[in-house]
């Protein structure tokens, strides 16, 4: 049983990637934008209500509700507000316990910072209502007694605020008055500032799941309670999970031997983990190794027959390689897992890529460009993956005869990412093409080949 996007209208058999909202499906993409239209929304009705309330306090003094309603806001303003301390409650206590903090992500969406704050990778995108922080438990001993103490300190720094405010209820003689009855005549901000860090701390001790863009998770009073009994199984998986994100950073920079490293630590701890296997090609294709990466992604695709999300994946993976590759033996199959791929997870922007580059490989040149040109284009693509999709591009522009454009996405891959894989044996294919175009003889597939592929070398294995 198949589902379509209510909103852009693409279409998948695979049910369940889709969400649902009022009984409708929307893709991720769609879905993620609606919530961000909605937040946007909320929170420039929120900013005109302050300033109304404001306003009215300024008008109206002696009306006790107008001050009543001010300080109702700036509670909820300082209860925004402390998602940041709580996270980076987390990620601190992370690194004392000898954990690394790979990232504090605070909302989602369009990103207005990315930077370092106190040493910790952080990223802002937009008002922080909510957020994450992502730890990687390197070295994994003492799992549970490390992550119940880095879940536990997230509530806890807000704890500590709300104890450091506390002297605002102070009325003399050693007495404390937890009151707010003078909130009736003027601001009280201090003791708001109280209030929204106990909200906090009891809301997120309470367990409860939240639906986020990386999928369900638990609050940390659930995640407290995970890391007191969680079995061993779902601790491996977990660790393996984050080697796994550890293992597409050091991708993304091209630290290929640090990325080994990390897959080898995973699998020695989960071997049936599918991610980090799936990583092991990956790795091996920008290394080049193409023979070596569509062997072992055929291995993985019959093992995943059963399991139609990674079995889209795997299948996108294959066309890859075979694209690369150029072999024409492998046209068929290429096209075959491409559009099988982009019929599931046609919202991917490496899916699209994929596509893209068959289609260019089958001389479809203008669909070839407007699936590239989207899979370069999507939100959050990573500079390493747009480098690839201007090498693609450029070859279709070449193959269209307009060199004036391919050599502007040539200029643009190196400049996005001059480490990229592609850029290279990219110049050397089009340089071949125009010496072709201007002789009309058809580009020779061998330039496409490295030299293990020729019969000179042939190597195994993830490299050490």
């Amino acid at each position: 049983m198949g589902a379509k996007c209510n909103a852009c209208g693409v279409t998948t058999e695979l049910e369940k990637v889709f969400r649902k909202q009022n009984g409708k499906s929307y893709c991720p993409p769609c879905w993620l934008k609606r919530q961000q239209k909605t937040r946007t929304v909320g929170i420039v009705l929120f900013l005109l209500l302050g300033i109304c309330l404001f306003m009215g306090t300024r008008l109206a003094p002696e009306e006790t509700k107008n001050w009543r309603h001010l300080n109702f806001f700036i509670l909820l303003c300082f209860f925004v507000v402390s998602a940041i301390p709580h996270e980076f409650g987390h990620a601190l206590v992370a690194r004392m316990v000898g954990w690394r903090p790979r990232k504090i992500q605070i909302n989602y969406g369009k990103t207005f910072f990315k930077g370092r704050i106190l040493g910790i990778p952080a990223e802002l995108n937009g008002p922080p209502i909510g957020g994450i922080t992502l730890v990687t438990p390197f070295p994994p001993r003492f799992y549970r007694i490390r992550m119940f103490i880095v879940v536990a300190c997230g509530p806890l720094a807000n704890l500590a605020l709300a104890i450091a405010a506390a002297p605002a209820f102070y009325v003399g003689r050693g007495t404390f008055l937890f009151s707010i009855s003078e909130g009736d005549h003027r601001l009280i901000p201090l003791k708001m500032f109280f209030l929204a860090n106990v909200i906090q701390f009891v809301i997120n001790m309470v367990p409860f799941r939240v639906t986020i863009p990386l999928g369900k998770l638990w609050s940390d009073g659930g995640q407290l309670l995970q890391a007191l009994f969680m079995k061993k199984e779902l601790i491996n998986q977990k660790i393996a999970e984050s080697y796994m994100h550890e293992t597409l950073d050091c991708f993304l920079q091209g630290d290929f031997e640090t990325a080994a490293s990390w897959i080898e630590r995973g699998l020695g701890i989960c071997p049936s983990n599918l991610n980090l296997r799936l990583a092991g090609p990956m790795l091996w294709t920008e290394q080049w190794q193409l023979r070596e990466a569509r062997e072992e992604y055929i291995k993985l695709l019959q093992e995943a027959m059963d399991k139609p999300p990674a079995r889209a994946i795997i299948e996108n993976n294959i066309a890859y390689v075979d694209a690369l590759m150029e072999t024409p033996e492998l046209l068929a199959e290429a096209d075959e897992f491409s559009s099988r791929a982009m019929a599931n997870l046609g919202w991917v922007p490496a899916v699209q890529g994929t596509r893209g580059m068959v289609l260019s490989w089958l001389g479809k040149i203008d669909e070839a460009a407007t699936l590239l040109k989207s899979s370069m284009e999507a939100p959050g693509q990573p500079e390493a993956n747009k480098a690839i999709n201007c090498c693609c591009l450029a070859v279709a522009e070449m193959r269209r005869g307009n060199t004036a454009k391919s050599d502007d996405y040539m200029n643009k891959a190196r400049n996005l990412n001059p480490k990229c894989f592609l850029i290279e044996r990219t110049g050397i294919l089009l340089r071949q093409m125009a010496q072709n175009r201007a002789a009309e003889e058809p580009v020779p597939l061998e330039l496409l080949q490295s030299p293990s592929e020729k019969g000179l070398s042939k190597q195994t294995g993830v490299p050490e």
